[in-house]
């Protein structure tokens, strides 16, 4: 029995598909009969695999607006003092002079939320935040450095001022296009 499906603001993360996974995605997305991204660049590979258009739409931390957070992070343990929160998915340690540079001009502490990597420095506090945490995180950042795309889109919501790093993975390199996309739309 066919399932009625749609695709709300999946994200390709990249601008490009490998050929030897056109065909098969290009397949699957005939089957799904509506669609939507969160980039251009998806826009742009749908209607190239499917000759159809897709709808450019937000990612859904962003459709409940910036109200549903404040009032769902209030009982999260206040910080009294100003910080910086940095979020990387992926090796930041060609950020980390920059990162000091603001932390020491800013006269902040940094928090580094926790993926698993450590940087020795002295000045990083590691944090291994729930999801509201996070958000609180952010919301309450003086300044934000990050390579991902919801630490730039809470950044962007709660009026933090950012600086946002290229993503450093060792294989598929262009997996910045959500956070280009998003960004261009601001």
């Amino acid at each position: 029995e066919e399932h009625k499906r749609i695709a709300y603001a999946p994200s390709l993360g990249s601008d490009t598909v490998p050929d030897y996974n056109r065909k098969r995605l290009a397949k699957y997305l005939r089957e799904i009969p509506h669609l939507s991204v969160r980039e251009k660049s998806g826009v742009k590979i749908i209607k190239e695999l499917t000759g159809r258009d897709a709808a450019l739409v937000l990612d859904p931390v962003l459709l409940v607006g910036k109200e549903f957070w404040e009032d769902n992070v209030k009982n999260i343990k206040k910080r009294n003092r100003k910080y910086m929160v940095c979020y990387f998915l992926s090796n930041a340690s060609g950020a980390l002079e920059i990162i000091d540079s603001i932390r020491k001009a800013l006269n902040l502490d940094v928090i580094w939320i926790n993926t698993g990597v450590s940087y020795e420095h002295k000045y990083f506090v590691y944090f291994d935040a729930s999801p509201l945490e996070f958000v609180y995180l952010f919301m309450n950042a003086t300044f934000a450095c990050t390579d991902s795309f919801h630490g730039t889109a809470f950044s962007v919501m709660f009026e933090v001022p950012f600086y946002v790093f290229r993503r450093q993975y060792e294989i598929f390199s262009r997996q910045h296009t959500r956070i280009e996309s998003f960004l261009s739309l601001m």
